[in-house]
């Protein structure tokens, strides 16, 4: 799960984790040319990673990946009534499967859990370099007995090239944009999360606690609980903030409405030394999101006001000093806590990777 708020380690670290990753290198592979379903499915094998596979476990390892993906697309087109996103992404993918402008790449270097086993990987160097789903064998292993989970992870990774097709350029630029990565992220979840409600139907599937946590955050509160609890980052902080940046006001406004908005996160934010482990956690959440995302959402306002945006940090802490003032204050108040929060989160993340 990444977390800028409380240091990296997520699903999209390039090449080691789920979710988002983007690569200025794509494997030597080993190319097995399928029919699937109408879809010229294309898989691949690392060659790097399979010198200890025999030909027998790597046709196994492709005709696998070959049931699981057909799986995948029957689902998305026997679901009666079913259109949005979730459909929008997924046939989009099968498309250009079909098309060989990506391919899906099994991985036996991925490591086997839910949480690392599969990831979407684009080249930032050549535009003729297809982008790939990687997944491990270890998502194939796990799909007989636990199928949905799989196509979760999958129509995560599918939302990731969803979005890479849709806008190529702004994907491939978010790479290092901790604000970028996390708003794509939270799309990927949102239709991975419509895609457990719609598509896979309690009484047919044995959701993983991780899925029912999920739903249940989209259900009850458009996934903020689930941002907040396994990804360590207040979504209304962010939202709100990024949400600034678009306004069409000038820029001393929008830095003004920024300072604002920090002066009463802190004077909102209260530790609760007698409440629940819970209860302590998310107390420190909104000041730390805050304080993690700033420098990216100063960075959007120079840039859309006509100013470069690469710089480090430290160049707009002197531009704006009342605001990194701020986010001094709200890590010296929340300082105390954080080696407790740090181990709250990390506790939930092992507990939610169990399937």
């Amino acid at each position: 799960m990444p977390s800028p708020v409380f240091g990296r380690g997520g699903r999209h670290a390039p090449v080691e984790k789920r979710g988002l990753s983007i690569h200025p290198w794509a494997p030597n592979v080993i190319r097995a040319l399928r029919a699937l379903c109408g879809f010229c499915l294309v898989l691949i094998l690392s060659a790097c990673r399979t010198a200890d596979l025999s030909g027998e476990d790597k046709i196994s390892l492709i005709k696998k990946g070959e049931q699981v993906t057909g799986s995948l697309l029957n689902i998305i087109r026997e679901t009666p009534g079913k259109k949005g996103q979730v459909r929008d992404a997924a046939l989009l993918v099968f498309k250009k499967l079909k098309e060989g402008e990506i391919s899906i790449s099994i991985d036996p270097g991925r490591p086997g859990n839910i949480y690392e086993g599969a990831a979407f990987s684009c080249s930032i160097i050549s535009a003729e370099r297809r982008p790939l789903i990687i997944i491990s064998p270890y998502l194939l292993k796990i799909h007989d007995s636990r199928p949905s989970i799989v196509y979760s992870i999958l129509i995560h990774e599918f939302a990731h090239a969803y979005s890479f097709f849709r806008n190529r350029n702004d994907f491939i630029s978010s790479q290092g944009n901790e604000l970028e990565i996390y708003l794509y992220e939270m799309d990927a979840h949102f239709i991975e999360a419509m895609f457990i409600r719609d598509y896979l139907p309690g009484e047919k599937y044995m959701l993983t606690d991780f899925e029912k946590l999920l739903l249940e955050s989209l259900n009850r509160d458009n996934l903020r609980f689930f941002s907040m609890f396994l990804k360590g980052t207040d979504m209304d902080v962010v939202y709100n903030l990024y949400s600034i940046t678009k306004k069409n006001i000038p820029k001393e406004e929008k830095i003004k409405t920024i300072e604002k908005m920090g002066d009463e996160l802190l004077e909102g934010f209260r530790y609760p030394s007698g409440g629940s482990d819970l209860e302590k956690y998310g107390s420190v959440i909104p000041c730390k999101t805050y304080a993690a995302f700033m420098p990216d959402i100063i960075r959007r306002i120079e840039y859309l006001h006509g100013k470069p945006g690469n710089h480090p940090a430290a160049f707009y802490a002197r531009m704006h000093p009342a605001i990194y003032g701020l986010c001094r204050r709200m890590l010296e108040m929340t300082g105390p806590y954080e080696d407790d929060a740090i181990k709250f989160h990390r506790m939930n993340l092992e507990r939610f990777k169990k399937i």
